[in-house]
């Protein structure tokens, strides 16, 4: 059990501990998860065979790792590809790891081969227990009756089934005040919700994809957005402070009072849909940053254009940083140890934040917080910089440079005159994530036959996208204004110079 769960439950059946507590958690709790994972280490180690022969090919034996030094410096890192695609369900779970599976979820990559990932009860009961505790602390402390709108997609993706799911839970289990409705990325049936069912609840709380919900604003003249108290939930992208001051907006709202009016949540098929989440403290301290370069370098390592900043338990999902990557440990049906997601990122602990926020003269920004009326979580952070692996991700969707690539090979005079393409997802001047394929075209290309190209490239790469990436294609028939957009440059402007290799996702300026 991890220890937000433990904390939730107890709060679950004394409410006046949560009352009386003005933060939550131990900076202990580093060492503590380092243990866990330890522990789960030996214990995939012992009942799962596919990870047994990973290990033996790796030249590494169980009972060489004692310590959490040990496992550090010698599990082997896993990943997809040299893990999860070379054996069978079987290999992975156990013998009778998918009978014990209360759920099967389903994740898709560019190669069209579906990843499955069975869910057993106790991850069931851990998601439940961490959605929970954010609820009382942050969306919905007062326990009023509460209208929840899930907007992500539907079906055998994890996102809107279980986040329907997590609702549902709170409901008849813990016996929270909320009422669940999931229309999908259906934006006619949304605006129908709120403005037939949204009147007969103070609160709302909508959980989606960003390019979604900021359509949902701009069509919904008539829906009251300031009539009522409303919190957006947002993921499988990050957001943008722009982005969250033109929600608030909307809602009337100032966000550095209310600062989780807008709540970016982290997570994935692989290890969980609410894996680490924004928090109030979070939320400060990135906007914080965004003021002060000295406190975004030591943080962010760079001044501009930060990432989302989060908070997780260690104990239950255990994060590393190596290489600028994200490497996670936790327990499933599919235990993943020491497994690279390919996400770019960095861990920090809590202490080592505070710190940071002492030395740049903000030491006090916690007290700031707990002054707004919101507890303090102290559980380490970490933030995530988009994909390492050669992806990037939009409303939702991972788009991969062989889509591109495909699309140009087989278009009539795009394979001739392209010499290189980059990927990369903008936020235009009224937050508009927009997913922009940088072309480079070959010398002498004439103005005429540009303008042409631009057009054929841009039907083309949808074209392809919505034939072979079931991801993209989900997306997009709920969010068109996800549609790619060429621009042209330089071939030599996106050339790498001294090396073979290419870089297909562009950098942020």
């Amino acid at each position: 059990m991890g220890i937000l769960e433990a904390i939730a439950n107890r709060v679950s059946s004394r409410p006046s501990l949560l009352r009386g507590s003005a933060a939550v958690l131990s900076p202990a709790l580093d060492k503590v998860g380092s243990y866990q994972a330890l522990a789960n280490f030996h214990r995939a180690a012992r009942t799962r065979s596919a990870y047994r022969d990973f290990l033996e090919r790796h030249g590494v034996r169980p009972d060489s790792v004692k310590t959490v030094e040990d496992f550090l410096a010698r599990v082997p890192v896993m990943d997809k590809e040299s893990y999860l695609r070379r054996y069978d369900l079987r290999a992975l779970t156990g013998e009778d790891g998918l009978a014990k599976a209360y759920c099967i979820q389903r994740s898709s990559g560019f190669s069209g081969k579906p990843t499955y990932w069975p869910r057993l009860g106790h991850e069931a009961s851990t998601a439940v227990s961490r959605f929970q505790l954010i609820w009382d602390l942050y969306i919905n402390p007062g326990d009023c009756p509460t209208l929840m709108v899930v907007t992500f997609s539907l079906g055998s993706w994890q996102s809107g089934t279980e986040l329907f799911r997590l609702g549902t839970e709170l409901v008849v289990h813990r016996r929270r005040h909320l009422t669940v409705i999931a229309p999908g990325e259906n934006l006619p049936e949304t605006l129908e919700i709120l403005c037939t069912l949204g009147p007969h609840f103070g609160q709302w709380f909508i959980v989606g994809n960003p390019p979604f919900l900021k359509r949902m604003f701009e069509e919904g003249q008539g829906v009251d957005w300031r009539g009522r108290r409303v919190i957006v939930g947002t993921g499988a992208e990050a957001t943008t402070e722009a982005w969250r001051e033109w929600v608030c907006a909307r809602l009337g709202v100032d966000p550095d009072r209310e600062p989780i009016r807008v709540i970016n949540c982290y997570g994935s098929s692989d290890f969980g849909l609410d894996t680490a989440t924004e928090t109030p403290l979070s939320v400060a301290i990135k906007r914080r940053a965004l003021r002060d370069p000295n406190l975004a370098e030591e943080l962010f390592g760079r001044t501009g254009n930060l990432p989302n900043l989060y908070q997780y338990d260690p104990i239950r999902t255990y994060f590393e940083e190596i290489d600028g990557e994200l490497v996670v440990t936790m327990w499933s049906a599919v235990p993943l140890i020491r497994y690279n997601i390919h996400d770019a990122g960095r861990v920090l602990s809590y202490q080592r934040v505070m710190d940071a926020l002492k030395v740049h003269g903000c030491g006090d920004l916690a007290d700031q917080v707990r002054r707004l009326g919101y507890h303090i979580i102290k559980a380490p952070f970490l933030w995530t910089d988009g994909r390492s692996d050669g992806t990037v991700s939009i409303g939702g969707a991972n788009v991969f440079p062989g889509n591109i690539e495909t699309a140009i090979l087989e278009t009539p005079g795009l394979a001739e005159a392209v010499q290189h393409f980059q990927l990369a997802v903008e936020e235009d001047d009224n937050c508009n994530k927009q997913l922009v394929v940088y072309v480079g075209l070959r010398c002498g290309t004439a103005e005429p036959d540009r303008q042409f190209l631009i057009g054929a490239a841009e039907e083309a790469i949808l074209r392809t996208l919505l034939r072979d990436n079931r991801e993209y294609e989900v997306t997009y028939l709920g969010n068109p204004t996800v549609r790619p957009r060429v621009v042209v440059v330089p071939a030599e402007a996106i050339l790498d110079r001294g090396t073979i290799k290419r870089r297909f996702i562009r950098k942020g300026e």
